[in-house]
C-alpha cells in the first residue's frame, strides 16, 4: 500500500486489559506465536497488545483485471496461471518472471520499469540477464503490485488491489470488514456511522497500518475509525463527480468558465485542487520556508535531476509529493498553489519522459487549470505547450498544432522571452510534423528573435532549461522531421558540442541528440557512421532512465532494418536487443 493512505483494517479484536506487572508488552502472544499483521505475516520490530487477524484472500481470475482497471500493466490470466510463471514465482526466479512478462506480453522493459517504480529499464535488463537480483521485501511487493501477481504467489503481503472492489479507481482499500457484510458477499461499503460498527467492539481497536512505507500496529478509537471511513467515502464520491464533469474542447484543451474557475480534473467548486482518492494527508514545507518556497526549491532540484537522470525513476516521488501537496493547498490556497501548478507541469514532463502518457496528460491539465486560477498566463501557456509536445511524440500532429497555437495566443506579448522561445519551438515542431516547411521555418525564425531578447526580463524557473543547447536541439529536430538532414546534422552537432562544454553531465539530452544525429546519418546513407553514433548513444543510455529516449533508439534500430546484412548494423541491432530485451 502506498504511503499516506488511510489505514486498512482487517478483523479487529479488542485490546486485552494490560497486566499490572508489565511495563511494556513483548512481541508475541501468550502461546509464543508472533502476532499476525493485516495480511497474516508476522509483525516485525513493534511491541503489540491484542491481535489483528489476517484479512481473507479475495482475489480471483474473473475480477483481477477489473480490480486493476487503472493500473498501467496487468499480465494476462493465462500467463499468471501458466506452469513457467507459477514455478518462477514459487522459487522467486525474478529473471524468469521478468523474461516471461517481457516476451509473452510484449511489454517493453521501459514500461515494466515504469510500472514497478524506482527502477530503470537498464536494471530490468540486468535482472533478465541474471547479472542483478532482487533484494528486499518492499521491492518484491512493488513487482507484485506492478504486474498484478497476487502477493501470496511471491510470499509477500497481499496488495491493495486484491482486497479492493472491482472497478475501484484507486485500489479502494477496505477500511473495515464486518463479518455480516462479508457473509452477504458485500465488501465495497465502509461503515459510515458508529452504529454500523459491530456493537460488541470496544472503544479502542488495534489495527495494522502503513506509515511512511512501514507496517505498524496502532490503537485507534472506534469513533475515529468510523469518521475516517465516512470521510474517505465522501471524498471518493466527490472526486468521481468532479472527474466525470470535465469538459474538453476539440483540441483536448481545457474549458475555462467566465468566472475563471477552470473545469479540470481535480478542481472542486472553490477552484482549488483535489486529487482523486487517497492520500488525504498534506505535505509539510521545508524548514524555514513557506510551502510556495518549498515547491519552488523542489522544482529546481527536479529540473536538475531530470537533465542528468531522466524521468523513469523521478516521476514516482514527485507525483506522490504533488498528491500530498494538493491537500495542503486546498486547505490554504494562499500558500503554494502556484508552485503546485508548476510541480504538476514538472511531474507531467517526467511522466512523458517515462512514456506514461495518461499520467502526463493528467498533470499537464492540472497545471493548465492552476495557471488559469492564479492568472499565470505563462504557466498555462507552458503547460499547453507541453501537451502539444506530447501529441507530437504520439504522432498526433494536428492536435499538436492546435494546442501550440492556443498556447501562443495566451497573452503572448506579456510573456517572458524564454517562455515565448519555448512556445516557438513547440509550434515549429508541430508544423514540421505536418510537413509544413514554410510555416516551420517561419516559427523557427520567430523563435530565434525571441531568444535574442533573453536576459531582458525576469524568467520563471520552469523555463530555465531553455538555453542555446535547447534551441539548437529543437532546430535539429525540426529539420530532421522535414527531411533537411544536412541542416539537422549541423544543429544537432552544435547542440552536442555545447553540451560537452557547458553541461557534460546532461546525459539524457546527449543520448537523445545522438539518436537523432544517427538517424540523420541513416537517411543520408552513412550507415557505418549511423551505427557508430547509435552504439555510443546505447552505451550512455545505461546510465539514465528515459523510456522516451529508448523509443528514439528503437526508431533508429528500425530505420536500419533495410541494411540488416551490413556487419555494423548486425552489431548495433544485437547491442540494442541486449540493452532493451536482455
Amino acid at each position: 500500500m502506498p504511503p499516506g493512505r488511510l489505514a486498512t483494517v482487517a478483523e479487529v479484536r479488542p485490546l486485552p486489559a494490560p497486566k499490572a506487572s508489565r511495563a511494556s508488552a513483548e512481541l508475541g502472544t501468550a502461546n509464543g506465536e508472533p502476532h499476525k499483521g493485516l495480511w497474516g505475516t508476522p509483525l516485525r520490530g513493534t511491541a503489540t497488545l491484542g491481535e489483528v487477524t489476517a484479512a481473507p484472500a479475495r482475489w480471483d481470475m474473473d475480477n483481477r483485471t477489473a480490480k486493476r482497471a487503472n493500473y498501467p500493466l496487468t499480465i494476462p490470466d493465462a500467463l499468471l496461471q501458466s506452469e513457467p510463471m507459477q514455478r518462477a514465482c514459487a522459487t522467486r526466479d525474478f529473471a524468469e518472471i521478468f523474461r516471461l512478462v517481457n516476451r509473452r506480453t510484449g511489454t517493453s522493459q521501459a514500461d515494466m520499469a515504469a510500472a514497478i517504480g524506482k527502477m530503470t529499464s537498464s536494471r530490468v535488463s540486468d535482472i533478465i540477464r541474471g547479472t542483478r537480483g532482487i533484494r528486499g521485501t518492499h521491492v518484491i511487493e512493488r513487482i507484485a503490485d506492478a504486474f498484478g501477481i497476487p502477493g501470496e504467489m511471491l510470499g509477500v503481503s497481499a496488495q491493495a488491489w486484491e482486497s479492493s472492489p472491482a472497478g475501484s479507481p484507486d485500489g479502494g482499500d477496505i477500511l473495515y470488514v464486518d463479518k455480516s457484510r462479508e457473509a452477504a458477499g458485500s465488501h465495497d461499503t465502509a461503515p459510515t456511522t458508529e452504529e454500523e460498527l459491530s456493537p460488541e467492539l470496544p472503544e479502542m481497536l488495534l489495527a495494522s497500518v502503513w506509515i511512511e512505507g512501514k507496517e505498524q500496529v496502532v490503537a485507534i478509537r472506534r469513533r475515529d475509525l468510523s469518521a475516517g471511513a465516512a470521510s474517505l467515502m465522501a471524498a471518493s464520491t466527490s472526486d468521481n463527480s468532479q472527474m466525470s464533469s470535465v469538459a474538453r474542447g476539440r483540441s483536448g484543451g481545457i474549458e475555462v468558465h467566465k468566472d475563471s474557475k477552470p473545469s479540470v480534473p481535480g478542481f472542486g467548486q472553490a477552484g482549488l485542487p483535489t486529487m482523486p482518492g487517497p492520500p488525504d494527508l498534506g505535505i509539510s514545507p521545508f524548514e524555514g520556508m513557506t510551502l510556495q518556497q518549498s515547491g519552488e526549491h523542489l522544482l529546481k532540484t527536479f529540473l536538475h535531476l531530470d537533465d542528468e537522470m531522466g524521468g523513469d525513476s523521478l516521476y514516482l516521488p514527485l507525483s506522490r509529493y504533488v498528491a500530498r501537496m494538493a491537500v495542503s493547498v486546498r486547505e490554504n490556497a494562499k500558500d503554494g498553489l502556484q508552485a503546485f501548478g508548476q510541480l504538476n507541469q514538472m511531474a507531467g514532463w517526467l511522466a512523458l519522459d517515462a512514456s506514461s502518457h495518461a499520467a502526463a496528460h493528467r498533470h499537464f491539465d492540472m497545471a493548465v487549470g492552476v495557471g488559469a486560477e492564479v492568472r499565470d498566463h505563462g504557466l498555462k501557456a507552458s503547460a499547453l505547450a507541453y501537451r502539444s509536445l506530447q501529441e507530437t511524440y504520439r504522432g498526433e500532429h494536428s492536435a499538436a498544432l492546435t494546442l501550440a497555437q492556443e498556447a501562443v495566443t495566451l497573452q503572448h506579448e506579456n510573456l517572458s522571452p524564454l517562455t515565448r522561445t519555448m512556445l516557438g519551438t513547440r509550434l515549429a515542431r508541430a508544423h514540421a510534423g505536418l510537413g509544413d516547411k514554410a510555416a516551420c521555418l517561419k516559427s523557427l525564425e520567430s523563435m530565434r528573435n525571441d531568444y535574442q531578447q533573453a536576459g531582458s526580463h525576469e524568467e520563471p524557473q520552469y523555463v530555465s532549461y531553455v538555453d542555446s543547447i535547447e534551441v539548437a536541439a529543437q532546430e535539429g529536430a525540426c529539420y530532421l522531421d522535414l527531411g533537411m538532414t544536412q541542416h539537422a546534422v549541423t544543429s544537432l552537432t552544435s547542440a552536442i558540442g555545447l553540451l560537452s562544454i557547458h553541461a557534460p553531465n546532461r546525459v539524457r539530452d546527449r543520448v537523445h541528440y545522438l539518436s537523432r544525429l544517427a538517424k540523420c546519418y541513416t537517411l543520408d546513407g552513412e550507415i557505418e557512421e549511423a551505427c557508430r553514433t547509435g552504439s555510443y548513444a546505447l552505451k550512455l543510455s545505461g546510465t539514465i532512465g528515459s523510456a522516451r529516449v529508448t523509443e528514439r533508439l528503437g526508431e533508429l534500430a528500425k530505420s536500419l532494418t533495410p541494411h540488416a546484412r551490413v556487419a555494423s548494423v548486425v552489431d548495433f541491432q544485437e547491442q540494442y536487443r541486449m540493452a532493451t530485451q536482455g
